[in-house]
């Protein structure tokens, strides 16, 4: 839509109304003394926005408020800093060490 979905590398997300011109919502979501280079993607089949952190784990995201719909850890992962790839409902989730894992 009219909307632009982007992270800093302090691990804030938001929300961009690109027709008003300005921040619509904008949230820090990890507490990691780390940066992140990973951005949030679109869930279509939940209209929802779905957030790696470096080293938070994965949150689902409310569209239009930002509101954390559900948190998620990942034990095992260090250091992500690719986005979450979608395949339908999966998620595909890679570490800075190679590790892979898929989530459904």
């Amino acid at each position: 839509g009219d909307h632009l979905f982007t992270t800093d590398v302090k691990g804030n997300v938001c929300a961009l109304d690109l027709v008003q011109r300005e921040t619509r919502w904008c949230h820090k979501l990890t507490q990691s003394k780390g940066e992140n280079f990973a951005s949030p993607v679109y869930l279509l089949e939940r209209d929802a926005l779905v957030y790696a952190s470096m080293t938070d784990g994965l949150y689902v995201l409310d569209r239009l408020s930002g509101r954390v719909l559900r948190k998620g850890t990942l034990k095992d992962h260090k250091s992500i800093y690719a986005p979450v790839t979608l395949a339908g409902q999966n998620m595909l989730v890679v570490d800075g060490k190679g590790q892979v894992s898929l989530l459904r």
